[in-house]
């Protein structure tokens, strides 16, 4: 037995050595994926290698809420052993899960996904699959039960992986969807964003991190700290309608009308050169128009 002195210098070297084995038994493959237009995820999977870089592109779509169900259907179809694809389907389905509650048929959807999720290979694959199956497990359930349940599995998950980007990000998404509207304090969207900065700051160019950031930061009081994130998702991920518009919810809360015009112009042009409407993005443009007192485009846009 080493003498007390020396014994009280390796106590807290061994403690270290735990920690450090630990965060590295916990966390995610040491690879990251760089999706053009899409931003830089590292989600390592059970699929096979061209599967896993399907499945990643999907991912960062997804982050964005720009990618739909189908894409990971097809991943799954292709690749039995890619039970994480399914997860990815009923992700997708459920789309922005802060416009409001999901209706039966949207759930009654999920759960078709989930249930060819039979054999997810991974522990962590596994987690998120059981976490998102207590969000649908009962389309008649209310909202508050089924989203505590959710937030609930995906916290004790994120403890045990508390450096993995995605389960990260995922869990702040599930504690906004959460969030009491009479609830004054804040106290969800202070969590949330708490947790979305550390994974920021260790995933610079992730795209969930940032996008959750200003959702958590949509607020006249705690918009100036989601300034930062406002300027940088759109270059985060340019490809992405929904990230072109997202800064819009900050520059609106700081009155920065110049700058809500230009990011919902982009998000139109996206959303345009892929066919789509992009309306959500045209609606938030004619209100920045209309502070800004430019009725003249205002009119032209309500024209067209």
């Amino acid at each position: 037995m080493p003498p007390p002195h020396i014994a009280s210098m390796i106590r807290p070297l061994l403690a270290l050595l735990l920690l450090a084995v630990h965060t590295l038994a916990h966390a995610p493959a040491a690879h990251a994926r760089d999706i053009p237009g899409y931003g830089t995820v590292a989600f390592q999977t059970s699929c096979t290698p061209a599967t896993q870089a399907k499945f990643e592109v999907a991912l960062a779509r997804l982050h964005s809420f720009d990618v739909g169900e189908s894409a990971f259907q097809d991943i799954g179809t292709a690749d039995p052993k890619c039970a994480i694809a399914w997860w990815g389907a009923a992700m997708a389905v459920r789309g922005n899960p802060l416009a409001g509650a999901p209706g039966r048929a949207t759930l009654q959807a999920m759960q078709a996904d989930l249930a060819h999720a039979t054999a997810p290979t991974s522990d962590r694959e596994a987690g998120l699959v059981a976490a998102l199956r207590t969000y649908v497990r009962d389309p008649a359930e209310p909202q508050a039960a089924r989203t505590t349940a959710y937030v609930s599995a995906l916290r004790t998950l994120a403890a045990r992986y508390p450096t993995d980007p995605d389960i990260q990000s995922f869990h702040a998404l599930a504690i906004l969807e959460s969030v009491d509207l009479t609830d004054t304090t804040l106290a969800r969207q202070r969590e949330a964003g708490a947790i979305l900065e550390r994974t920021w700051a260790a995933n610079p160019h992730h795209p969930g991190a940032p996008h959750y950031l200003i959702h958590a930061y949509d607020d006249p009081v705690h918009a100036p700290l989601g300034l930062r994130a406002a300027r940088l998702y759109s270059r985060v991920a340019p490809a992405a309608a929904h990230a072109q518009h997202m800064p819009s919810h900050i520059y609106f809360a700081l009155g920065l009308w110049d700058d809500a015009i230009k990011a919902n112009i982009a998000s139109l042009k996206v959303s345009r050169a892929e066919g789509d409407g992009g309306y959500h993005a045209l609606l938030w443009l004619e209100y920045a128009y209309l502070q800004k007192n430019m009725r003249p485009e205002a009119a032209a846009l309500v024209r067209s």
